[in-house]
């Protein structure tokens, strides 16, 4: 019995030190429409990152040293509104249930690599295009989505 109660504690721990781990969401949409709409109410950017977090190492780098960092978290939820959109290495959405959305607009974007970024404003519909990895830190990044803004806003 001693010896259950030790293996039980030790995976309570276990489960609780890593379910903290990497747990940074960013405010995420799943539909286009949605999204579309949310910013254009909020005034914020619009981003379409298109990515392949499992087999790409631009977008491992993007996902996992930017996109999911603390900072980055607090910048994106009062500046932005994002559809992050999955694919595997074969082409097809990691999320089944907006799939054919998915598909669509990386066909309406000619999106031909990965990480790419389509920044929209919704207020006059301009839009920038990021591919693959625009810096190599937090800061760096959140100044270039600035200077887009600021663009955008012209």
């Amino acid at each position: 019995m001693f010896m259950f109660k030790k293996i039980f504690t030790t995976f309570l721990i276990c489960l609780f030190a890593f379910s903290s781990y990497g747990a940074i969401q960013l405010p995420l949409v799943e539909s286009f429409e949605d999204a579309k709409k949310q910013s254009k109410e909020e005034k914020k950017l619009l981003v379409l990152h298109f990515t392949g977090t499992t087999w790409c190492p631009p977008c491992k780098f993007l996902d996992g040293k930017i996109l999911h960092t603390k900072e980055f978290a607090k910048f994106a939820k009062e500046n932005l509104v994002i559809v992050e959109m999955d694919f595997a290495r074969n082409g097809k959405p990691s999320n089944e249930k907006f799939a054919d959305e998915y598909k669509k607009l990386a066909e309406e974007f000619s999106i031909r690599s990965f990480p790419t970024m389509i920044f929209i404003n919704p207020q006059n519909d301009k839009q920038e295009i990021m591919k693959g990895v625009a810096a190599k830190d937090v800061k760096s990044f959140i100044k270039y989505i600035k200077d887009i803004r600021k663009r955008l806003d012209k």
